[in-house]
C-alpha cells in the first residue's frame, strides 16, 4: 500500500461509533426501532453502536453492549427516518463480554457461495481454543466462525476488497506502549462455517507513526481505478487522542 491524496466519494459503509443521538435504536414505546428524532439512550441502552454496514438499501447496525444487530430495512429509501427491527446476536449458551462483543459487520460479496449472508465479529470474545469468536447470519440458524488471534490484537473492522477478499482491521493497546494497529487479507473463499480465519498482513504500524485508535476501514475505488483503503481512528471523547482519517492505495 501507499498514501493516497484522493478523496472517496460520499460514503455508502463505515464503522467505529456513530453518533448515539443519531443512530439510537431503542428507547421508550413511542419511539422504539426509530433513528431519528432520538430516542432516550440511557433507557434503551443501546448507544455503544460499534458497527455500521450498508448493503443496498438495508443498514445494518451492531450494538456492543446489549448485543444486538438492528437492521433497517427502509433506510436507502427513507434514511435516518428508517425504522429498524433488532435482533439479538446468536451468542448460544456462551454470552459475549459486555464490551467485548460484535465490532465489525460485513455482508459477504460474489462469488462467495454464501454471498448476501451477514458477518457478525467480536471485538474479542474468545472461544476455548483462544480464537475471535464471529457468527454467519443468513437463512436458518446463525452458524459459528472464528478468527486467529495473535500478539493480543482484538478486531476493530471489516471491509471487502473489489476481487471479494477481506481486509480485517485490529488494534492492541497497552498502557505503557500506546497503540497498534494492523490490517490482514483474509481469502473470502475461507469464510466459511466453522472455519477459524487467518490471512498474511499487509499494513501495520505503531507509535512510532501518526495512528491512534483505529477503529474504522473503508474500501472505494477512484477515478483512476486505484483501490483506495481508508482508515478512521475514534478518539473516544479523550483530549488525549485525535481523529485521523488516513488513506492509502492497495496494491496486492
Amino acid at each position: 500500500m501507499r498514501r493516497a491524496s484522493a478523496s472517496p466519494p460520499y460514503p455508502t459503509r463505515a464503522s467505529g461509533s456513530p453518533p448515539a443521538s443519531t443512530w439510537t435504536a431503542g428507547g421508550s414505546p413511542a419511539c422504539r426501532r426509530r433513528a431519528w428524532p432520538p430516542c432516550s439512550a440511557p433507557a434503551a441502552g443501546n448507544w455503544d453502536t460499534e458497527s455500521l454496514w450498508i448493503e443496498g438499501g438495508t443498514a445494518y447496525i451492531g450494538v456492543e453492549r446489549t448485543h444486538r444487530i438492528f437492521r433497517f430495512d427502509t433506510f436507502g429509501r427513507e434514511g435516518v427516518l428508517a425504522r429498524g427491527v433488532p435482533s439479538p446476536v446468536p451468542m448460544g449458551e456462551t454470552r459475549l463480554p459486555s464490551n467485548r462483543g460484535i465490532e465489525a459487520l460485513g455482508v459477504l460479496p460474489r462469488p462467495s457461495p454464501l454471498a448476501g449472508t451477514l458477518l457478525a465479529l467480536s471485538e474479542s470474545a474468545l472461544s476455548p481454543a483462544g480464537d475471535i469468536r464471529g457468527f454467519l447470519i443468513g437463512q436458518g440458524p446463525a452458524r459459528d466462525i472464528f478468527v486467529k488471534r495473535t500478539n493480543d490484537f482484538d478486531i476493530t473492522d471489516l471491509a471487502f476488497l473489489p476481487g471479494g477478499d477481506m481486509l480485517l482491521l485490529e488494534r492492541w493497546f497497552s498502557a505503557w506502549r500506546g497503540v497498534a494497529f494492523r490490517v490482514r487479507r483474509i481469502d473470502l473463499a475461507a469464510i466459511r462455517a466453522g472455519a477459524t480465519l487467518d490471512g498474511p498482513i499487509v499494513l501495520s504500524a505503531d507509535m512510532s507513526s501518526q495512528i491512534d485508535n483505529m477503529e474504522g476501514i473503508a474500501v472505494h475505488r477512484n477515478g483512476e481505478g486505484e483501490t483506495i483503503v481508508t482508515l478512521v481512528s475514534d478518539n473516544n471523547f479523550s483530549f488525549l487522542q485525535r481523529t485521523l482519517l488516513l488513506q492509502f492505495a492497495y496494491r496486492g
